[in-house]
């Protein structure tokens, strides 16, 4: 089994792909206990079942699993945001669980919450995030409860977007983004893994690096460059529509 142990919250071990046994520290705060096992636990125990997952947020574009990585603070959560109030459902906030079966991907659902700061609930929602609770009492992040519009049934990965800023050689108009191929495009999955990050060990096992590279020649993964700013999510918003939209009338060979 794993163990995981964070001060001041508490400890879990994860035995056998099926079990999480928690022990939160006397006076804990819930809310933060919950993440470590909904977060770390669920990592952990999608890892022994032998699923791929990635640190990633993920939305449902016309049925299919459009997913968004990236180093942390590059805007995943907030990208999903700005889908959310666009109508679209999420898929997953933090944790992209994906199951390869043959020759597709599927992904499995989240849990209905996105873990926002005050003023990406602000720019992203248009929402007052004064009375959304927070994750953590001594922390500033916001737990933002999505029950009513969020996915609850798998469906198969469409493409992922490595999240970037700025702009692409040749000065193109933001957003834009750029394919990935072949060696770069596992380089990004295995950097945005989910498990490497707590197992450092298992990032260059050989059934990881086989899935990244599964997973690479299977689905499109693009590297989006846009703007760093809250006012251009709807820009974003449209543009990946449009530019999925397109994608899917020219199927990529």
């Amino acid at each position: 089994g794993h163990v995981c142990y964070i001060r001041d919250i508490g400890g879990i071990r994860v035995e056998d792909g099926d079990t999480i046994i928690a022990a939160p520290l006397d006076g804990a705060e819930e809310r933060g206990f919950r993440f470590l096992v909904s977060g770390i636990g669920l990592g952990l125990l999608l890892h022994q079942r032998g699923l791929m997952t990635l640190h990633a947020s993920a939305v449902a574009l016309r049925d299919q699993v459009v997913g968004f990585v990236g180093p942390k603070g590059m805007g995943k959560s907030t990208t999903a945001a700005a889908f959310h109030a666009h109508g679209y459902p999420v898929v997953t906030d933090d944790l992209l669980v994906l199951d390869i079966m043959g020759d597709q991907i599927t992904v499995r659902p989240g849990f209905p919450h996105l873990k926002l700061y005050p003023n990406s609930i602000e720019g992203s929602l248009s929402e007052d995030s004064s009375g959304i609770p927070k994750i953590d009492p001594q922390g500033s992040k916001r737990s933002y409860d999505i029950q009513s519009e969020y996915l609850s049934d798998a469906l198969p990965l469409r493409c992922l977007y490595v999240l970037d800023y700025g702009a692409d050689e040749g000065g193109t108009p933001l957003p834009h983004s750029r394919d990935l191929r072949g060696d770069q495009a596992c380089v990004e999955l295995i950097r945005h893994s989910y498990i490497p990050r707590l197992l450092p060990e298992e990032a260059m096992s050989s059934k990881h690096l086989k899935h990244c590279a599964e997973v690479a020649r299977m689905v499109p993964v693009r590297r989006l460059y846009r703007r760093k700013s809250l006012e251009d999510l709807s820009d974003l918003v449209v543009y990946i529509e449009q530019e999925e939209n397109m994608r899917s009338k020219c199927p990529e060979s």
